[in-house]
């Protein structure tokens, strides 16, 4: 049985209009893809985190307690943000990223496209005002697991195993996957919203 959901975390959602699902959640994982749970506790710990950091506007004291020392931003984030000027002042690394497709990689092969292994506090937080200027609303928000198309997406465009802590935040109709690593610190983020998932 899953442990219960965190009360803090919980109360702290209530006041800022956020929904966060409750228990396990989410969709089992497709047959085929590595998917490792982990403890509920942790995924309230971070859960937690997630309903602070998009409670509100951004706050840059609050970077270093979600984020560490590099963010892969995957390629569909990643092209919604890297024609405004501030993201030119971005340091990191380009990454390649194959076969992102909910139904899978096209007859002519997989696809190419181009994300970011962003570095350094200083970049990061530009990269986030950037995502907090260019999201829909800001309003009615919601934190929930991965339905089980979401997470066979995202198996199909990652070399790794899929561990959580793990989540989506809608936020006004869009769909951002947030994944931790095992420090608690979000490791990767992408935009859902524009994958056909059936959500």
């Amino acid at each position: 049985m899953s442990a219960p959901q965190c009360c803090h975390c919980s109360q702290k959602a209530a006041a800022d209009g956020i929904r966060v699902s409750g228990g396990s959640g989410g969709g089992p994982a497709p047959d085929g893809i590595l998917y490792i749970p982990t403890l509920e506790s942790i995924n309230d710990a971070a859960r937690a985190k997630l309903v602070v950091f998009f409670g509100s506007s951004l706050d840059a004291k609050k970077i270093p307690d979600l984020f560490g020392e590099a963010l892969i931003c995957g390629p569909l984030l990643w092209s919604s943000v890297k024609g405004y000027p501030s993201i030119q002042l971005v340091e990191g690394d380009d990454i390649d990223f194959l076969g992102w497709s909910a139904s899978g990689a096209s007859a002519e092969g997989p696809d190419v496209l181009h994300g970011k292994i962003i570095r350094g506090a200083g970049s990061i937080e530009i990269f986030l005002r950037v995502l907090f200027d260019t999201m829909p609303g800001k309003h009615e928000k919601k934190i929930r697991k991965l339905s089980s198309a979401e997470i066979k997406a995202y198996s199909l465009m990652v070399p790794y195993i899929i561990r959580e802590p793990v989540f989506i935040v809608e936020i006004d109709g869009s769909r951002l996957l947030v994944n931790f690593t095992q420090g608690l610190k979000i490791g990767f983020m992408e935009d859902m919203g524009k994958i056909d998932t059936g959500v």
